[in-house]
């Protein structure tokens, strides 16, 4: 159960929880649970209270709401209510709510809400089924749980509705208490700060759960199977409606919004906008489980053939046996155990299109890391101070990546030209720009300084190198333009169907990159398909001398 716990072995001796229930209602159809029945009746309350670890006035009520609920569940009429069967006024009944309220709260009763915002009791199904078979119950308290806990705790009750085991009101009861009990939490706290009705509420905590859980986006199937009910068929019908028409309320607030691939909208599939991401999940995002989406995933990497030069292909192969799962936790605990940082930065430099992104693609793959990618270039904001808060935030959730996931993903600042630059010296003429950039720079430096984990940067240049970044990469590798060896093993791996002679000749001829290369071996593959006859080599010369001519600077490794 979602906030009990159930023995499977039956309380001990003779006495029956649901007999002791009928000795209650029995004692209390003369006058209601005055003063001289908690008298008559205390031997049976005190029994049914300690097996359900509840108060007896605890006791009491709930045996009137197992009454009145179980009768007539799903109606409320006037001769089974609960006021009616307690035989009190409405003033008594006022004195009952808070422990009505803490029966709610510890889930041994539903409070389920009508259309004109009357409210109505019953017991949950699990409940019923623990009394008939006579299993004792525990209650957990949910109260001021993890933000964590909370979202698993969600994932259990969407589950449960999902799979007909309880109610749409069962869930809506259980989530709603769950939630009045961990206001401390940012996520609670602001998905109440939303003018919505419960409905609305509802589904917005369904695609938080949606994007924390099960990293799912939602269409209109799961709206109708998660929101509809026999006794309520129309809420997903409603829904669905407003969805459609672009006028449901989580899309007015820019909270929803439909999922975009490869920018074609898909009109009937939704997801959370960043703006809600950023207003909602930070908090929570810091204590669940890493978020997948945001990586390249190492499994999903295509291995490919990479040739390097002797000086480059020696550091790159012991920089791949560092980071072997199997190496790469002794090493740190190592470096650890004499007090030295144990975090690894690399930084591979060299023109466009001599390898540098191919390879960390390479390294993810051989030793089955993931790649949390950054673009250096999108880092800045164009809002003051959005930069600092943008960087500040990554190197946050990759911590938490790096102490949740086991295998330690690598951090890719790939084409870090923009941030590793010389910082600047600052005077009364100095642009508020420039000072955003010494702050961005200070920042990734002190968070270098602290890395627990595997951080690689490409870039193009490095001249012009802050001397501070310079110091703080363990392992800098130079990718050099292919010395003529490996130039003559990229063009015989890329191009099988030319002679020896004519590789030789194209190695000779031309002293490109193994990216100049691909793009010469894509256009006569172009060529071929358009045309249906095989260049020969004078066409690939002149493709050779188009490439020559042309500055590219595309970051395309040789690969075959």
């Amino acid at each position: 159960m979602n906030n009990q716990t159930m023995t499977e072995n039956n309380i001990e001796g003779s006495k029956i929880v649901i007999d002791e229930i009928g000795y209650i209602l029995d004692l209390s159809k003369e006058n209601g649970i005055d003063k001289e029945f908690f008298e008559k009746a205390n031997e049976h309350l005190v029994f049914v209270a300690e097996k359900l670890h509840i108060s007896k006035l605890q006791a009491a009520l709930f045996c009137h709401i197992f009454d009145s609920g179980i009768l007539n569940p799903e109606r409320h009429r006037e001769d089974c209510s609960l006021i009616s069967s307690l035989q009190c006024t409405k003033c008594e009944y006022m004195k009952y709510l808070n422990e009505i309220d803490e029966l709610v709260r510890i889930n041994y009763v539903n409070r389920i809400m009508d259309r004109k915002n009357l409210s109505r009791y019953t017991i949950p199904r699990e409940i019923l089924y623990a009394l008939r078979k006579n299993m004792e119950i525990k209650p957990v308290d949910n109260k001021n749980i993890s933000a964590e806990k909370l979202f698993f705790k969600l994932d259990y009750i969407f589950r449960n509705h999902y799979n007909d085991e309880i109610t749409l009101d069962e869930m809506y009861n259980e989530i709603n208490c769950l939630m009045q009990d961990n206001q401390h939490l940012m996520f609670t706290k602001k998905v109440f700060s939303y003018e919505l009705n419960e409905c609305e509420r509802m589904l917005l905590i369904y695609f938080c759960y949606k994007e924390i859980i099960k990293k799912e986006t939602i269409d209109f199937f799961h709206i109708e199977k998660q929101f509809s009910d026999f006794s309520d068929k129309g809420i997903s019908d409603y829904v669905i409606f407003k969805l459609k028409k672009e006028e449901h309320i989580l899309q007015k607030l820019e909270l929803i919004e439909h999922t975009n691939d490869n920018g074609f909208c898909d009109k009937e599939e939704f997801c959370l906008t960043d703006k809600a991401i950023d207003e909602l999940l930070s908090e929570v995002k810091t204590d669940i489980m890493p978020n997948k989406k945001e990586f390249i995933l190492s499994s999903g990497i295509k291995e490919k053939q990479m040739f390097y030069n002797y000086k480059e292909n020696e550091q790159i192969s012991k920089l791949i046996d560092i980071l072997l799962p199997e190496n790469f936790k002794g090493i740190q605990e190592r470096l650890a155990g004499q007090g030295l940082r144990k975090g690894f930065a690399c930084l591979f430099s060299g023109e466009p299109g001599t390898g540098k992104t191919e390879t960390v693609y390479q390294i993810a793959k051989k030793t089955g890391r993931d790649l949390l990618q950054v673009d250096a270039s999108q880092i800045k904001s164009m809002w003051v101070g959005g930069s600092e808060k943008n960087i500040k935030a990554l190197f946050d959730r990759y911590r938490q990546y790096v102490k949740k996931i086991e295998n330690t993903p690598i951090l890719f600042f790939n084409e870090a030209d923009a941030i590793i630059g010389k910082r600047m010296k600052f005077n009364d003429k100095s642009r508020s720009v420039d000072q955003m950039e010494n702050t961005i720079q200070n920042i990734i430096l002190q968070e270098m300084e602290n890395l627990d984990g595997i951080l690689i940067a490409t870039t193009n240049l490095t001249k012009n190198m802050d001397t501070a970044f310079e110091r703080r990469f363990l392992y800098k590798i130079t990718f050099n333009k292919p010395e003529k060896e490996i130039r003559y093993n990229i063009w015989k791996s890329m191009l099988p169907g030319i002679n020896e002679n004519e590789i030789r000749i194209l190695t000779e001829r031309y002293n490109f990159s193994g990216g100049n290369i691909e793009n010469i071996v894509r256009k006569k593959i172009v060529d071929a398909t358009l045309y249906g006859i095989e260049p020969d080599l004078s066409k690939i010369i002149t493709y050779c001398e188009e490439e020559k001519n042309e500055k590219t600077e595309r970051q395309i490794g040789f690969v075959a």
